[in-house]
Formats: C-alpha cells, structure tokens, sequence
C-alpha cells in the first residue's frame, strides 16, 4: 500500500523536471487558445505591477476622497466639481512622473523586443516591410491583433494574399476554402493540416508558423497536348496529334452530397502534396498520360499502328464468313471435303498482327489495367481521353501507308449492302443537284435575259423535262425495257400541266 502511494505521487527530480518541460511547452504552444491565454495573463500582470506600484508610491486617500466625492458632494474642495476632483485625483497617483517612469521602463523594452524580434524575422524570411513581421509575432504570442481569414477562391493566390504573413511566414490565420478547392497546410512538427469547406472553425484556424504546401482544385480538369512525338519499334518516328484529357483527383463514382460535391481522400492529398514533384500537381496526370502512349507507341510497329481493321470491320466479316459457311454446307454435293490434321502436313501462315482501332481507343481503360493502377497510386482519376490523329515525319512511307489503308477501307466498305445503298442514295442526289443547278436555274437565267415572260417560261421548263422523259422511254422501249410505272405517270403530268398551260392561253397542244 505504501509503495503504490508513493509510485502515485512521485517527486523525484526527473518527473518534476518533466512536468516542467511539459508546462512551458504548454505554456508556448502556437495555437489560438493558448495565444489568447498569454495575452490576458500578460495584460493583466502589466496593468497589475502598474496599480501596486502606484499603491506603494502614493497614498489612495486622495483617490479614496475622491471616489467619495461622487456619493457625498461635501468632502469635495469647493472650488471643484467632483469629477474634476476625481481626475485630479487621478492625475496626481497614476500620471505621476515616477509611475510613468515605471510605466516606461517596463512597456519600453517590450516593445523593443518587438521590434528587435520582427526585424530579425523579417531578415530572415526575407520580407520588405516589417509590419508584416510584428503582426505575425504579436498574433502568434498573444492573439492579437484578430486572426485573420485567408478566403481561397483561386488555385493561385493573388498578389495581395502573397503579401500577408499566411504566405510569407505562415500561421496563425483562419482559411475559409471554396467547396472546389483543398488546402494543405504544414505545421512545426511536419504534420500536415488538411482544410476543407466542410470543416469547423476550430479545424481551419492555423497555428503559428503552418506554412501553405498546396492548394489543389479538386474539380474535373482539361488538358490539350498539341502534338506527342515518338518512334515506332522499328524506328519511324510518330505524331499524335490533338490528344485531349479529362481527369480530376481520385473520387468514388456515384452520388456525392450537396455539402461536399468533390469528395477527396486524405492520402491523394497527401501524395500530390508531397510525392509530386513540379510546381501544379495537374503535372502528374499529363506526365504519366504521355509516358504511357510513348511507350505504347515504342512496343508496336509502325503497320500495327496504322491499321484501319475495326470492330465494324470484324463483325462484318464474321457475318461474311458464316454466310459463305452456311451456303456452302447446305448443298451436299458442293460440300467441301473434311479432312484429319497431321504433323506432317505444312503449318498455316500467321495472320498479320493489327492493333484494333477500339483498343487503340480505350488504351487507358478496359485494355490496360496499368495506368488505372498508376494513376490510383499518384491519387488521380482519368476520366476520358481522345487520341487524335497519327501522323509520321515520313512523307514516302505515310502515302504507302494511307494508300493500304484508304484500298482496305473501299473494299471493306464496299462489300456492304447498306455501304452500297448510301453510295447509291448519294449519287441520286447528286444528279438531282446538277439538273437543279444547271438545267432549271440556268434555263430561268436566260429565257428571262431574253425577255420571256413569268407564264412563258414555266411553259419552256415544262416543256423541257416533257421532252426528257419522252426520250428515256423511247430509248428503253427500243432496248426492250420494261418502262416503270413511275416514269409513264411523270410523263402523264407533264403533258396534262402543258395541255392546261395552252388551253388557258388559247393554243392547242400537238
């Protein structure tokens, strides 16, 4: 029992020079609370030493009399009031020359301690005006003057924040950051403080000397390379042209709440704040983005690269292939002959290898499952990415190329029903443009350069395009053709429409 007592209450040397090394580092910790605390404890002391001293120089009765005086008028000298009597009163104890002596000797080398101690700051943060300097210490010391918030509405701060002790010193501050934006502070013992907008104010007030790491926008961002530059596996150097991201810091895909629309972790800050090197932590993403299309580019030929065959192209030829294969085993007598492999028998040549346009495309998602793992690791998202065009340094050997390519394309495309229809569709509205163009809208222009009339030139285009479908009939029944039903119709109209116009005008038509 005795010795639990005693291990309970131990008053050895150690715990006390313990418990004293933990009251002053108590005592002079940086945070707003304790700040507050110093600069009452040394108010108070202050005015304290100045009202004892002023006890033990002058007497209070004067003071008392006067004090007095306010209740009882009679103890007042008659020729003054009681105020009067009251501030002489206290003229003659507190403004006194050796209590304004005293007052001096103490207020004068605090105040020359300030000074001292914001020039030497100021020297060595290398700051011009040190004001700034004698803010931050008097805010750091005692909390005053009132902390100042630091509003974060930019990922870059203006010239007029760079300016303030947040930026050229550190804390202590408040930050009131955007939804959009994550602050990351750090504080003496290497620490970091993460500020979002969601948090209290306690959590976003600085302590002394928390100097800003990093502001990061944790919104979807855009990037645009003009051009990336490098060497097929057998050596012809590329282009890709035009190659747009969109990324963002790594979130969790589904609903966010309205407080906190851009939800980010505390290690993916932590990583773009100290793992990533450069000054904009977007730098990561476009980095890792190129380095991975340079070293696809370098694990492919320049035909894998190049190659037009696609998932439209593919799918048409298996449909193809297992038409010819239906056709060819539905007639028994044409059915080719099976037959048993053998060793023996000589290997089939390999088909070319090609990189599907689709792969190509969706390098950065379903194909590879590398970058997702990179980017995850460097605290990233790739959303979306557009590779443009491939283009090659090499004019001779890119026309050879775009040549292959252009033949494979027609030939593919050809061999489509509804390829085929288009082409036909188009062709239709192109003859109909040129007769449009150049037998109506040329035939208007110059039967009204002669002078036909509104009525008259109806009566010619008319006339024009009766005689036009006459012809096409008379050829196709010297040929034996069967005349569609839709041409004797059109013929039908347009010499009905010509048989009204002359019965109008008093003609007969012939």
């Amino acid at each position: 029992m005795t010795s639990s007592s005693r291990s309970s209450f131990d008053f050895s040397f150690d715990q006390i020079q313990r418990w004293f090394e933990r009251l002053i580092s108590r005592t002079l910790q940086l945070d707003q609370t304790t700040s507050t605390l110093r600069g009452l404890f040394v108010a108070i002391l202050f005015f304290a030493t100045i009202l004892f001293y002023t006890a033990a120089r002058h007497p209070i009765g004067q003071l008392g009399t006067a004090l007095l005086g306010l209740l009882v008028p009679a103890v007042v000298p008659r020729d003054l009031t009681p105020i009067q009597y009251l501030f002489s009163a206290l003229g003659n104890t507190f403004f006194s020359l050796d209590v304004l002596l005293m007052t001096a000797a103490i207020g004068l080398p605090f105040l020359l301690a300030l000074e001292f101690a914001a020039l030497y700051q100021a020297d060595i943060y290398e700051i011009a005006n040190t004001s700034v300097s004698r803010r931050f210490i008097l805010q750091s010391a005692f909390a005053i003057p009132k902390y100042q918030t630091l509003e974060i509405k930019e990922e870059k701060l203006s010239a007029e924040q760079r300016k303030s002790p947040f930026i050229q010193i550190g804390g202590p501050g408040i930050v009131k950051p955007n939804p959009e934006f994550a602050v990351i502070f750090e504080r003496l013992d290497g620490n970091p403080h993460f500020i979002r907008a969601g948090m209290s104010k306690k959590d976003r007030t600085l302590q002394g000397f928390e100097r800003l790491r990093r502001i990061i926008d944790v919104r979807d961002h855009t990037f645009h390379y003009e051009k990336i530059i490098g060497r097929t596996k057998d050596g012809i150097k590329i282009e890709i042209q035009d190659v747009n991201l969109l990324f963002s810091i790594w979130r969790q895909s589904g609903n966010t709440p309205l407080n906190n629309p851009y939800p980010a972790h505390l290690r993916d800050l932590y990583w773009l704040t100290y793992q990533q090197v450069g000054e904009h932590w977007t730098h990561a993403m476009t980095e890792l983005v190129e380095d991975h299309l340079l070293r696809f580019i370098q694990d492919h030929t320049m035909s894998e690269i190049l190659s037009a065959v696609g998932e439209p192209e593919i799918r048409r030829q298996v449909a193809l292939e297992s038409t010819i294969h239906r056709l060819a085993y539905g007639q028994p007598l044409r059915r080719p002959l099976r037959f048993i492999y053998s060793p023996q028998m000589p290997q089939p040549l390999t088909p070319p290898s090609f990189i599907p346009r689709p792969q190509l495309s969706n390098f950065f998602k379903s194909f590879t499952q590398e970058f997702p793992l990179a980017a995850r690791q460097r605290g990233l998202r790739l959303e979306w990415i557009n590779v443009g065009t491939w283009n090659t340094t090499h004019p001779i050997l890119l026309d050879q190329h775009i040549e292959a390519w252009r033949l494979t394309s027609e030939n593919m495309t050809r061999s489509s029903p509804r390829v085929l229809e288009e082409i036909r569709n188009q062709a239709r509205l192109q003859t109909y443009q040129r007769i449009i163009q150049q037998d109506i809208f040329l035939s208007i222009a110059q039967l009204t350069q002669q002078g036909y009339q509104p009525d008259q030139i109806y009566y010619e285009i008319v006339r024009y395009f009766e005689i036009q479908v006459s012809k096409i009939i008379a050829e196709m029944t010297a040929q034996g053709k069967a005349i569609p039903s839709r041409l004797l119709t059109a013929r039908q109209c347009l010499h009905t429409a010509l048989e009204n116009y002359l019965s109008g005008s008093g003609a007969t038509f012939l």
